[in-house]
């Protein structure tokens, strides 16, 4: 592996640049001293073609960009997470988010955990989502994908749906459904846009 530091960014490449020869499978594993953990407020990671399995952190921002590969986060606490992916299938267990942001090209996105607000974008793949909270907003934008959401039972919601070809279903709430926007109880503040 190769690696290089320039403006506090730290690269690592499997090879060196320009070669195209066939190399072994490598591991790469990444310590940060407790001493610096504490301090970290924002971490960036670009996969390509790899597995990564995040454990839990406690940060202002988490950013997990990914092409051909799968990456799992689990746990932690983030102010922001913002998922990026191609390709490549995201599984985040039991975080608690402020806001998340998700883009998903031909892949698939789960997200089981505490949300806040829930910002995503998918082609040609497959989003589930299970809060445990009420989120205050969540909103998808999805061209030939699909999306699931498992809300936990609250005092309401309204969603609406805005489709060239698709459909809006909703199980397991009581609820009235007039053209494209279904109320739950007495609406409430939190939005659900598809």
């Amino acid at each position: 592996m190769r690696w290089k530091l320039k403006d506090g960014k730290r690269t690592v490449y499997s090879q060196k640049s320009g070669l195209t020869i066939p190399t072994r499978a490598k591991q790469l594993t990444v310590g940060i001293p407790a001493s610096r953990a504490a301090k970290l407020q924002k971490l960036s990671i670009d996969l390509s073609a790899a597995t990564d399995s995040l454990p839990a952190r406690t940060l202002r921002e988490q950013e997990l960009d990914s092409v051909s590969g799968s990456a799992t986060l689990m746990g932690g606490s983030y102010e922001n997470l913002d998922l990026d992916s191609t390709s490549s299938d995201r599984t985040v267990t039991d975080p608690a988010v402020g806001e998340l942001s998700a883009d998903t090209t031909s892949g698939s996105l789960t997200l089981d955990g505490a949300f806040e607000t829930i910002d995503s974008d998918t082609t040609s793949g497959a989003t589930h989502r299970t809060t445990s909270i009420r989120p205050q907003d969540i909103s998808s934008d999805t061209v030939s994908g699909g999306v699931i959401r498992t809300l936990p039972e609250n005092g309401g919601f309204s969603a609406t749906l805005d489709s060239v070809s698709g459909d809006q279903t909703v199980d397991g709430f009581a609820a009235s459904m007039h053209r494209d926007e279904f109320v739950y109880g007495q609406g409430g503040p939190m939005n659900l846009t598809a």
